[in-house]
């Protein structure tokens, strides 16, 4: 790997860690790998240069998934590292199955994946230069409806108004975040628009007509975090 992104004596702690790393470069290239990452793909991997064409193919879904399984069936953590050149390290760990990646009622993302995700996405898109807006949809009353029949109803119709880029899941017991590539706060204004539109259709057709549901959206900006982020779209729901 490049004396750029590591030293030789960060090289060698990193090598000895028992998560898998992998360096990715502004291109897209896969730069270095230690151990525990090449391990997570085959027991017979010595180094980098060493994988197939499927087990690169592999590599790339993993890093650009919400979810993530090995081929044993062990879910994965995993964290993104913006480095100073541009470069991102990825961080893989095996996941103990007390952390669960999707919500068992809805189906959606919980709100650990949706927040691994949503760090993810804002490095990307602060790297470049691309939009990304961010929402937080809230049921208000959920205390008075029928809950699990109002979370879905509400889910539901989130998962199908959405585009396949885009991600939803779960953020607390009555609120939902969606992340939004690619989308400006012009799209995000229109969109919120059409959201509030729809869940009071899609509440009405499930008979959970009651539900009173805020949305709000926002573009991020370069100084944003997802904790920050998120923090600025909720006080918006409080006004």
């Amino acid at each position: 790997m490049n004396e750029s992104i590591f030293s030789a004596i960060n090289q060698q702690i990193v090598e000895k860690l028992p998560q898998g790393v992998v360096v990715v470069d502004s291109q897209g290239v896969f730069n270095w790998a230690n151990k525990a990452l090449l391990a997570l793909l085959a027991s017979d991997l010595n180094h980098l240069d060493d994988l197939s064409d499927a087990q690169r193919t592999q590599l790339q879904e993993w890093l650009s998934s919400v979810e993530i399984e090995t081929s044993d069936g062990c879910a994965l953590k995993k964290t993104c590292i913006e480095l100073d050149n541009g470069s991102h390290a990825f961080l893989l760990e095996r996941r103990p199955p007390t952390e669960s990646l999707s919500d068992p009622l809805t189906g959606l993302a919980s709100q650990l994946s949706i927040s691994i995700a949503l760090g993810t996405l804002l490095s990307v898109a602060r790297r470049y230069e691309k939009p990304l807006s961010v929402g937080v949809v809230r049921i208000n009353n959920l205390d008075q409806l029928p809950r699990d029949q109002a979370l879905q109803a509400v889910s539901q119709c989130l998962k199908d108004e959405l585009r396949w880029a885009d991600l939803v899941g779960r953020n607390s017991d009555n609120s939902f975040i969606v992340v939004l590539p690619e989308t400006d706060q012009q799209a995000a204004d229109l969109l919120q628009e059409k959201l509030q539109q729809r869940l009071k259709q899609a509440c009405h057709e499930a008979d959970v007509v009651a539900v009173q549901c805020q949305i709000a959206i926002s573009e991020s900006n370069k100084r944003d975090n997802a904790t920050g982020l998120l923090r600025r779209i909720e006080t918006q729901l409080v006004a």
